[in-house]
């Protein structure tokens, strides 16, 4: 295969704009393209690191850290990033074992030496300040024991203790370019024991089962794209992949009160066997794989049954991109409206997302009928609760903005787009300026 030198300068003169624009997703969405044209370059590998640790995906940026360092072990930033993933996930150990390494490749890299010492500290320190605590609290204890026997033996009353204030603990973290920026101490605080939110646990279950880069997933996606559906992602390509899924998908129903969620690998390897959430997690993976956003959705019927979990695919944060997609899906699947969520994100713009149910029989077809609320679990283990939901329906329209952008999708031009040009948001919907 012939690699295209100025294709792929071009592309990474768009990636790096990207990422310094701290728009990680649709830098990531070039970087695969990147890969596919060079996969050598282990340059490649360590920018999708660094994005994919500013998305908070530690467990896969320490893979493409890793694919990275197979093809160039000699570059101490790149262990000194993976150990800063490491120190996220609370792996100290490693994390040490990556800052050495770095520093023993270029004894100069201060910022390396410096998470070192932070996490021979995470090793060290907490062990010796519990044991301290426990000693002090014990002694305290059989002092107050002695002191209320010798004189007060009738006394069955104690003094409330006085609380400990929580040890904060220095944490590396990272900025666009990837570099640790310095040490920050975060404001400690104070945790009620006993009280957890048991999304948080199903949130990890999910993120997990999402395992889009697994290479099964990947080749399975992209098994389904049809020739005229090639390029950058686009509606066209969830319509392709979304279809055999819904196609050939035999329901599997879990015991009752089974909460596991099985990863996407694992249900295409089964032979696309599962339940809603196993479904729902398919489509999320390999939606994925190719460039897109995804989310899962959980929600109950009014009363409380059934249960449902389906996933939802990001459209973009443009209505007009909204109609464009619609006019595209709506005479594909014969279809009166296409129904959608609207979020207003972090950064106060209103996300639309697509209908991907098994029950919708098209995508953006209608929606599960919940009791008015539903979770929402983002592929990177973050969660959140909507109340007072209500979901939206969009019809076909034939103006003429929805024309010419349905015109570029549908490849009309007379030319086909080249990989240099920049995609357009209404074609790729990737999650633009969404920090889930």
């Amino acid at each position: 295969m012939t690699v295209d030198k100025t294709t792929i300068s071009s592309l990474e003169t768009t990636a790096n704009s990207l990422i310094k624009s701290k728009r990680y997703l649709e830098a990531i969405a070039v970087l695969q393209s990147l890969v596919r044209l060079d996969p050598n370059n282990w340059g490649t590998y360590y920018a999708m690191g660094i994005c994919l640790a500013n998305l908070k995906r530690y467990p896969e940026s320490i893979n493409a850290y890793d694919r990275a360092l197979t093809l160039n072990p000699n570059y101490a930033a790149i262990w000194n990033l993976r150990g800063v993933s490491y120190f996220e996930l609370k792996s100290y150990k490693q994390a040490a074992n990556d800052f050495s390494q770095a520093i023993k490749i270029d004894p100069t890299l201060v910022i390396a030496q410096k998470n070192l010492q932070n996490a021979q500290k995470k090793l060290k320190k907490p062990k010796s300040i519990i044991s301290s605590i426990l000693v002090f609290f014990l002694f305290l204890i059989a002092a107050i024991f002695v002191l209320g026997a010798l004189n007060h033996p009738s006394d069955q009353s104690t003094a409330p203790l006085s609380s400990i204030t929580p040890l904060s603990t220095p944490l590396p973290t990272l900025n666009s370019g990837g570099s640790i920026v310095g040490i920050v101490t975060p404001t400690p605080t104070q945790t009620s024991i006993g009280i957890t939110d048991p999304n948080v646990q199903i949130a990890s279950k999910i993120s997990q089962a999402i395992d889009w880069q697994n290479s099964i997933v990947k080749n399975f996606a992209t098994a389904q794209v049809q020739h005229i559906s090639q390029g950058y992602y686009n509606i066209y390509q969830v319509c392709d992949i979304w279809k055999p899924i819904h196609d050939e998908w035999t329901y599997v129903q879990d015991p009752p009160d089974f909460n596991y969620w099985t990863s996407a690998s694992n249900s295409i390897s089964n032979g696309l066997k599962g339940n809603c959430a196993d479904y729902a997690v398919v489509n999320a993976a390999v939606m994925e794989s190719i460039g897109g956003s995804t989310r899962i959705i959980t929600a109950c019927a009014p009363g409380g049954s059934p249960c449902h979990a389906y996933a939802e695919a990001y459209i973009s944060n443009n209505y007009d991109d909204l109609q464009a997609i619609t006019d595209s899906i709506a005479p594909k699947y014969n279809a009166p409206q296409i129904y959608y969520h609207s979020y207003i994100g972090s950064d106060g713009k209103t996300e639309y997302w697509l209908n991907l149910d098994w029950q919708a029989n098209y995508p953006g077809g209608p929606f599960f009928e919940d009791d008015g609320s539903y979770e929402i679990f983002y592929p990177d283990g973050t969660h959140d609760a909507i109340t007072n939901s209500a979901s939206t329906i969009i019809t076909q329209t034939e103006s003429l903005h929805a024309k010419e952008v349905l015109s570029a999708l549908s490849g009309a031009s007379a030319s086909t787009p080249s990989p240099t040009q920049t995609p357009d948001l209404a074609l790729l919907a990737l999650k633009n300026s969404i920090n889930k």
